[in-house]
């Protein structure tokens, strides 16, 4: 498995529009960083305890700035397992440094740290950030990205789709149908030929391990008209979780900035 977590990955289909001569056409991408909340530690003060900040690199920054965006993404909210809304670059031909953003000593000013970097988002992009477990820091210092296309042709509406960023492969069984497998560090959209059906989808998860089949999820999902869902299966990113595996799940906006 160890190996395995060495692959890159840079997974995304070629499916947006192209620029006639002279067009410019934007560059759209959101951001997600997936993981495991740090357990908060406690002080006593007085007669009240109070939480101690997390040590650096206990959790992604809090604001992130991209280079090159027009649409007021500067000190963009950022946190842990929560997906920013769209973010616009003026050129979609350049990649996107994304920053941490910071007010710097005594408020003095804004400061930005380089944190991790997008590819030229040609068409919607969806970027999964995750702690790189091969560092024994464990921290969200230099994290390992994933990139999709989050275009509706790529992933229509009413539809799931699986990224699986484990080293095992998985079986997802949609409603009846028969168990369709997902490769390592790859992903899956699954739609109503599927058998995906909105407000009625029974969905069942599991793990490929040797011949074992080991669940990690069996739910009925409430996929809504006109909205997609995402789960990302990932491994535990604490020392004493590494060998887990963890199921989220993720509500995408119905709506996806054009050019698609």
């Amino acid at each position: 498995m160890k190996k395995l977590l060495l692959i890159p990955l840079l997974f995304i289909q070629n499916l947006g529009a192209q620029a006639q001569p002279g067009e410019e056409i934007p560059g759209f991408l959101r951001v997600l960083a997936v993981g495991e909340t740090p357990t908060w530690k406690t002080r006593k003060e007085g007669n009240r305890r109070v939480q101690i900040p997390p040590p650096p690199g206990a959790i992604p920054p809090q604001r992130l700035s991209f280079s090159g965006a027009v649409d007021g993404a500067e000190g963009l909210a950022f946190g842990l397992n929560r997906m920013t809304d769209w973010v616009t670059v003026a050129d979609n031909t350049l990649p996107v440094q994304i920053s941490e953003l910071k007010a710097g000593q005594d408020g003095a000013g804004n400061v930005m740290k380089n944190w991790a970097k997008a590819p030229a988002p040609k068409i919607p992009l969806f970027s999964v950030l995750t702690k790189d477990l091969t560092n024994d820091k464990f921290t969200w210092d230099n994290p390992k990205r994933y990139d999709f296309s989050d275009s509706l042709k790529a992933f229509p509406n009413e539809s799931i789709r699986i990224i699986n960023l484990t080293g095992n492969r998985l079986a997802v069984k949609i409603g009846e149908g028969a168990p369709k497998g997902v490769d390592p560090f790859k992903h899956k959209v699954f739609t109503a030929t599927d058998g995906v059906v909105v407000n009625a989808t029974f969905l069942d998860i599991r793990r490929i391990v040797g011949k074992e089949y080991r669940k990690l999820k069996a739910k009925d999902v409430g996929l809504l008209p006109n909205h997609r869902m995402t789960f990302v299966v990932h491994m535990g990113d604490r020392p004493k979780t590494k060998t887990e595996v963890k199921v989220r799940e993720f509500i995408n906006p119905s709506r996806v900035p054009t050019p698609q």
